[in-house]
């Protein structure tokens, strides 16, 4: 008897162990189970939220865009009662810019598509009656199969951008930041991109290239072949993909500054005056009357200054701006300066966007030489000013063959 309690007792350890362990487990999933359920509910509610906010949102940016309509169609029932564009088209402007801003490129396609079948943005149509939309916001929008011939979008930034399909004959792009774009079977004859970005950019199956303006445009790492432009005028200042530049104008950007053009008129309309009543006249080298001329330059006539007084003249500087902002715009001024019994001076003024002066050179000089300068151009500058100073105390001062040109650096 006591032998058999002896057996049985580790068997029911060992059934209640099992037991124990079965129970164990089915807690474990038990509360798995609760967690899982827990977890879902509370997810629900957040899913729920997202997609109400995703539906809030469309209905946000469909309500900016609605409204933007209703905007531009009054406006331009205003400019048909008044025909006073100046003033609504720039009020059209201002809100078609901030709208943009606020949309996806969806949105901003079908924008786009209103205002050039309202011909606001078409370059066929009077420049005081076109939209200027410059720096607004097209990046990622995409235009399939759709004719936009003479579509006006010069100054924008459409980055990642896509036409497939599409006509955009005499198009204008001119100024535009438009990397990594691509034109896939596209017609582009006449359009152009001058001055504009096409970094990265893409142009498969693209028609009469030739026609193209890439005048100081950037095509650094584009797909485009040389070959293909035919036309190389259309390329003059550009940046090629393999990062050169190609065929940089380096000739005088001073017009008239040898007096040549006005020799024997003794007057130049080319420069600006002040005080307006300096006294110069333009005389020949033969004549002179001012001071003994030690080297002949290699024209006939100078400037004579008779009185104190400066002479100035603007230079557009824009169609540099690729050379000038990937650094690699250098400028030589040179010019024949010689007083008797005075001085004169050549300033060179830069300036960009804003008009603000960001560098400046002055040569003086009181005898018969030439005077060179010449050093690079900043960023960013976009116009330059010639400006001649005489500062006569009993005598005169001549000038003559002023040249200001610009070359590419290449180190």
């Amino acid at each position: 008897m006591n032998r058999s309690v002896r057996f049985e007792t580790p068997r029911n350890e060992l059934r209640y162990a099992f037991l124990g362990l079965i129970t164990l487990l089915l807690m474990t999933i038990v509360v798995v189970c609760v967690f899982v359920i827990l977890h879902t509910m509370q997810r629900k509610p957040l899913l729920e939220t997202d997609d109400f906010n995703e539906e809030y949102m469309n209905e946000i940016e469909m309500k900016i865009f609605n409204d933007c309509i209703e905007f531009v169609a009054g406006n331009l029932r205003l400019i048909n009662s008044t025909q006073n564009y100046s003033h609504y088209l720039q009020e059209i402007s201002k809100n078609v810019y901030n709208t943009l801003q606020h949309l996806s490129a969806t949105y901003n396609h079908y924008l786009i598509l209103y205002l050039y079948e309202h011909e606001l943005i078409r370059s066929n149509i009077p420049f005081e009656k076109r939209l200027n939309l410059r720096d607004a916001n097209l990046s990622n929008v995409q235009f399939h199969n759709i004719a936009v011939n003479h579509l006006y979008l010069p100054g924008v930034v459409a980055l990642n951008s896509l036409f497939a399909e599409c006509q955009l004959q005499e198009s204008n792009f001119q100024g535009s930041m438009m990397d990594k774009s691509r034109f896939l079977d596209c017609s582009l004859e006449n359009a152009t991109f001058s001055g504009g970005s096409l970094k990265y950019s893409s142009f498969m199956n693209i028609s009469y290239l030739s026609s193209v303006d890439f005048t100081n445009t950037d095509l650094l790492n584009s797909d485009i072949h040389i070959d293909w432009l035919g036309n190389t005028s259309n390329i003059i200042h550009a940046r090629l993909p393999n990062g050169s530049f190609y065929n940089i104008d380096s000739r005088n950007l001073i017009t008239d500054g040898g007096t040549e053009e006005k020799c024997y008129i003794l007057q130049s309309d080319r420069w600006h005056k002040e005080p307006k009543d300096a006294s110069s006249t333009i005389a020949h080298r033969t004549n002179n009357s001012c001071i003994e001329m030690t080297s002949m330059p290699e024209n006939n006539c100078y400037f004579q200054v008779n009185s104190t007084g400066r002479f100035t003249q603007h230079i557009d500087l824009n169609r540099y701006s690729t050379l000038i902002d990937n650094n690699r715009a250098w400028y030589n001024l040179s010019v024949y300066l010689g007083c008797f019994n005075s001085s004169a001076t050549v300033e060179l003024h830069f300036a960009n966007e804003r008009e603000s002066d960001l560098a400046y050179v002055i040569n003086y000089g009181e005898s018969w030489k030439l005077f060179l300068h010449n050093s690079s151009i900043p960023v960013g500058i976009r116009r330059a000013k010639i400006v001649i100073g005489a500062y006569i105390a009993r005598s005169c001062c001549a000038i003559g063959d002023v040249h200001l040109n610009i070359f590419q650096n290449n180190e």
